[in-house]
């Protein structure tokens, strides 16, 4: 067969055309379809980040309520049955045991273990000075002092949120949970383990081996336990970018894994001031120029055996009235002056030399720590008592540091003040 060139199988211009405008259309799909997915998930993103910071908001604004409780049950309630119990106190140091007195005082004294465990409950303040072994530990210590429950506590030193929002969340819910197990769990022990579950999740169980429960059925029912709600958690736990986890069964025992964050995706509202027993301790503030010295007071002024001059300083004005009451009572002692914040505790101190300072351990303008300082500085041998609504370690170690020679709760029964004073005032040099 002869070959004739004109005879190749030569493709159609016109498809070879719509053959590129559809490789061309091809490519522009893609293209729009990648880009549309990009789209997609950083909506999905937002959105997620719009809910995490949903959740945080809800989160900070129940304790912001729970701050704002913890610090009416303090500032009011707690101060004012301080006062009447210095006042009862004072009233039984003045005449015959009266029985009917004896069992004012046990009951106010009952009121204050109350107010001051409700307040603990509101808004400890672990929450915001430490970290997630740490508010775990402090869970674990306050179910055996509050309910002779034993939690055992296994944490990873490094396993920790950078949320507070997050860690926030996961104490209520752990709290919760216990409290569920010592309700309705039929055992007087419990677990909780802290361990991260990759670079960005945190993951604390709380597990128990009771009577265990149905999954379905309590979350069908909705209620749990304590009152709240599974489903509730679980929501909360999705919504932050986490998750909870059930495992559970009639006479097996129960396991709550909650899968958490280590941080949230979106700017988190501004964090708020913890609870703290009374005033915040504000900034520290510079130290004031030395004063020119001032003359010593007159050796007749204090002579050897002489009544002891007290300071005391405490913004609450039914605490400084009863401690005042219950000192002048004491036949060595006069109170010299009283202050209601720290700047006056200074001044005044200054201006007086007393021999012993009693000092409320938070005051507004100048925390207790921060008078301290600025007292000691100036004079030296001042014997400063430090005085707080709760038995605070960090707190405790903070006004010893800055001098104070003794630390004292304000329920601390009236003798054991009088004779603190009396001690260091002893020691005065």
């Amino acid at each position: 067969m002869e070959y004739h060139p004109q005879h190749r199988n030569v493709a159609d211009p016109v498809q070879l055309e719509e053959s590129r405008l559809l490789t061309i259309e091809r490519e522009q799909a893609s293209k729009g379809l990648h880009a549309a997915n990009q789209a997609l998930q950083k909506q999905i993103a937002e959105r997620t980040a719009q809910l995490q910071t949903v959740v945080a908001e809800l989160s900070t604004a129940e304790q912001r309520e729970r701050h704002r409780l913890a610090q009416l049950l303090h500032d009011d309630l707690q101060q004012q049955l301080l006062g009447a119990k210095r006042s009862v106190d004072h009233l039984q140091s003045r005449q015959q045991p009266d029985p009917s007195l004896k069992d004012l005082g046990a009951q106010i004294e009952r009121a204050l273990v109350t107010l001051h465990s409700f307040a603990a409950q509101l808004s400890p303040s672990v929450l915001y000075k430490g970290n997630m072994r740490e508010i775990l530990e402090w869970l674990a210590g306050w179910m055996w002092k509050e309910y002779n429950f034993a939690v055992q506590v296994d944490a990873n030193p490094q396993a920790d949120s950078q949320a507070e929002e997050v860690r926030i969340l996961l104490f209520h819910i752990v709290r919760e949970l216990l409290l569920n197990v010592l309700n309705h769990a039929g055992t007087r022990n419990a677990r909780v383990t802290l361990a991260q579950a990759g670079p960005d999740l945190l993951e604390v169980t709380v597990s128990d081996n009771g009577k265990g429960f149905d999954p379905a059925v309590k979350l069908g029912q909705g209620r749990f336990g304590t009152g709240l709600s599974l489903v509730t958690f679980r929501q909360r736990m999705d919504l932050l970018g986490g998750r909870m986890d059930i495992r559970s069964a009639p006479g097996e025992g129960t396991q709550i894994c909650l899968i958490a964050p280590v941080r949230l995706t979106q700017a988190r509202p501004q964090p708020f001031a913890p609870f703290t027993p009374a005033h915040p301790v504000p900034a520290e503030q510079p130290a004031p120029q030395p004063r020119p010295a001032e003359p010593a007071p007159p050796s007749g002024d204090q002579p050897t055996g002489s009544r002891i001059r007290v300071l005391l300083a405490d913004d609450h004005a039914v605490v400084r009235d009863g401690l005042a009451r219950l000192l002048e009572s004491q036949s060595d002692m006069d109170v010299v002056a009283k202050a209601a914040n720290g700047l006056e505790a200074v001044d005044l101190a200054l201006e007086l030399h007393p021999d012993v300072i009693v000092m409320d351990a938070n005051m507004p303008l100048l925390s207790g720590v921060q008078a301290a300082k600025r007292i000691l500085g100036e004079l030296p041998t001042a014997k400063i008592i430090a005085l707080s609504m709760y038995s605070v370690a960090d707190m405790d170690l903070a006004m010893r540091q800055a001098g104070a020679c003794e630390y004292l709760t304000k329920d601390s029964a009236p003798d054991t003040l009088v004779t603190t004073i009396r001690k260091h005032a002893a020691a005065k040099v």
